[in-house]
């Protein structure tokens, strides 16, 4: 944990008043990245205080996390600051040891699985991203995004809270987790087709342009036959589910392109990934060395890029953005979190037989 100094604590508090200027928008940065309000520990909205009181709840440790979480959420929304920068300086020596990813507090299942030998918890976060360094390239990534994130939608329900995240694969197929629509394994075909009619796939759901709100495109599936085939979590863990067909009236809505010969991950390889964790508007988890092990014959890959609940169902994709794994769940080590996703390699069989999705 780290202990700030009389000097870190001045410096961190001016990199806060400097970053935040107003106590609305110190209080929106709060809610933005922790999970309680400002409003809860602020003894007075005068932005000085309100920032006394918001070190303090991080030194006097809680649950919400300590010290070195707030400034590395600082550090995520004012990277730019000169006041942020500075106070950076002086704990980059600390800062790039901290593990940068975050808690998955609402995964929508908690599923267990045995991580590969002969790795152990200090051999595993020597995969861990560097937020200090990483760099990427942005015109591949630019190319990426425009490639695939129109094909990437939230999946939530009309009669629950939970929420997942899906991917367009054909002009009427979405790729999610089997737990996202079902903890339950469903023997019955007709009860699990009628869970699947609660759902609903929200495309476009980005942040703000301009101050002007984006509203998503939102596609119920095909009432008839919504399910197309299917895999239970201990298994495959995924449902390939027909959505509606106004969906192909949405010309920027294109699906992602399945190559069967997509590049191999190896340890150490890049692994990005397109979500909606905790049901939030999408973001990317970029991963410069993040695959830590892949088992064709377990069908698994494990990697370290950040998810939250809500991000179960999500696409990965290699560094050439060719899609390659399913992510579909977390384990808490003792530095962190690592990740699980199932390789697409071992669905594709399943989806070719039951459906007409294009191979290439």
């Amino acid at each position: 944990m780290l202990k700030l100094s009389k000097d870190d604590r001045k410096h961190l508090r001016e990199a806060l008043i400097s970053g935040f200027r107003t106590y609305s928008s110190l209080r929106i940065f709060v809610s933005d990245n922790f999970d309680f309000r400002l409003d809860e520990i602020a003894e007075s909205r005068a932005t000085g205080v309100a920032t006394d009181n918001l070190i303090e709840h991080f030194e006097e440790g809680s649950e919400d996390g300590d010290v070195a979480d707030l400034i590395l959420a600082l550090y995520k929304e004012r990277p730019r600051n000169p006041a942020v920068q500075k106070l950076m300086d002086r704990l980059q020596a600390f800062l790039e040891q901290r593990l940068v990813l975050e808690p998955s507090s609402q995964e929508a299942i908690s599923l267990l699985f045995e991580l590969p030998e002969p790795y152990d918890d200090r051999q595993l976060e020597s995969f861990l991203p560097r937020p200090l360094s990483y760099e990427a390239d942005c015109g591949q990534l630019l190319r990426g995004l425009q490639q695939c994130a129109n094909a990437v939608c939230k999946v939530s329900f009309m009669d629950r809270p939970t929420t997942g995240t899906g991917v367009l694969i054909a002009p009427d197929l979405i790729l999610t987790n089997y737990h996202v629509l079902s903890e339950q394994i469903v023997q019955d075909q007709s009860q699990l087709a009628e869970k699947a009619r609660t759902l609903l796939f929200e495309f476009g759901f980005v942040s703000e342009e301009h101050n002007i709100p984006v509203s998503p495109d939102t596609f119920k599936p095909e009432a008839t036959n919504p399910i197309v085939c299917c895999s239970p979590p201990s298994q495959l863990d995924y449902v390939l589910l027909r959505v509606e067909q106004n969906i192909k009236s949405a010309d920027y809505i294109k699906p992602v392109p399945i190559q069967s010969t997509a590049s191999l991950l190896s340890p150490n390889n890049e692994l990005n990934i397109l979500q909606h964790p905790e049901g939030n508007v999408m973001q990317v988890s970029l991963s410069a060395s993040g695959v830590v092990q892949v088992l064709p014959s377990k069908n698994r890959v494990w990697y370290v890029n950040r998810t939250q609940g809500g991000s179960s169902g999500s696409p990965c994709f290699n560094k050439n953005w060719e899609l390659v794994a399913l992510h579909h769940a977390s384990m808490s080590r003792g530095f962190g979190s690592v990740r699980e996703g199932i390789l697409l390699s071992s669905i594709l069989d399943d989806i070719s037989r039951a459906s007409n999705v294009r191979i290439g």
